[in-house]
């Protein structure tokens, strides 16, 4: 029973925590700098 109880309690911690730093990341416009570029032929 301390296995699950274990288990349980880091399922937990790990869900918290992620979701802290989901909110926190909102707050970031998306990158505007770098990706993909267009390909342009050598010719």
């Amino acid at each position: 029973m301390k296995f699950i109880n274990r288990v349980v309690f880091a399922l937990s911690i790990a869900g918290l925590v992620s979701m802290v730093l989901r909110l926190m990341g909102k707050d970031n416009p998306p990158q505007q700098q770098g990706g993909w570029r267009e390909v342009t032929p050598n010719r």
